[in-house]
């Protein structure tokens, strides 16, 4: 089975956050014919969805996620833990869509005394899809994908063990959907696609393979001695020394409770 879809612009990524959208699949599935014979035929399927933010609201309900017969019941959206990752991908959007409602003069910024009133979710990213137009733009991409990811109801996201984020070193954080080649760290939200995926499947892969969150990796040379992998010791130690240094920084900050003395 084979998603197809031509490239998205900023202008679609909103689209489907906010509206019900289609996908198209290739699905190619046994069928008899006239004579009695089986014989593979291939077929365009089409599915119908709900828009991502619904999902993600299905997500954390426990409601189904999507909109008709074609997409059945989710199954993510009754774990406590996929609620978690929900509330906090419609946190982040909601925040970063804020932000740049303010920098394209949507929306008037926050302030500290008197209280703004803002727009609701759904009618500011409208509007943002109104002033970016046909632009391409990061922002509504990485909401995009944060959404998709957390909302897959086809295939759960592959949770890679022991491979760290790249970009923020936290463990056990990336989610991954192979089908899409989109991935996104629920620590940092950071997310990959297209090129950046594959990059991405070959640091997870030589982690996995030099199991890089364990104190030492062991290899066995020629006399059958074990010997430590010098090729991901380099990696290792910087590693350690992130968490030392993470370790350090999180033990001399001050207790809220102690704030106030």
């Amino acid at each position: 089975m084979t998603a197809t879809r031509p490239p998205m612009l900023a202008a679609d990524h909103i689209r489907e956050l906010v509206r019900p959208y289609l996908t198209s699949e290739s699905v190619t599935q046994p069928q008899e014919g006239d004579d009695g014979r089986w014989r593979t035929m291939r077929r365009l399927h089409t599915v119908h969805h709900a828009s991502l933010l619904t999902q993600l609201d299905a997500a954390i309900t426990g409601a189904s996620s999507l909109s008709d017969e074609d997409a059945g019941r989710s199954t993510f959206g009754s774990k406590p833990a996929a609620r978690l990752e929900a509330l906090a991908v419609l946190a982040q959007i909601d925040q970063e869509s804020l932000e740049l409602a303010v920098d394209l003069d949507i929306e008037e910024a926050p302030r500290t005394k008197t209280k703004v009133k803002h727009l609701p979710l759904v009618d500011r990213l409208l509007a943002i899809s109104g002033k970016l137009g046909d632009k391409e733009h990061p922002a509504p991409k990485r909401w995009w994908t944060a959404a998709r990811i957390t909302t897959q109801w086809e295939s759960r996201p592959f949770h890679p063990k022991g491979a760290p984020c790249p970009q923020c070193w936290a463990v056990d954080s990336l989610r991954v959907v192979l089908s899409e080649e989109l991935a996104r760290c629920t620590e940092c939200g950071f997310s990959w696609d297209d090129t950046a995926f594959r990059v991405l499947a070959q640091h997870v892969r030589w982690c996995t393979d030099h199991e890089v969150t364990k104190p030492r990796h062991w290899l066995i040379d020629p006399n059958t001695e074990l010997i430590e992998c010098t090729e991901c010791l380099p990696f290792r130690d910087a590693y350690t020394d992130f968490k030392m240094t993470q370790q350090t920084t999180t033990s001399h900050k001050t207790p809220r409770h102690a704030e106030g003395n």
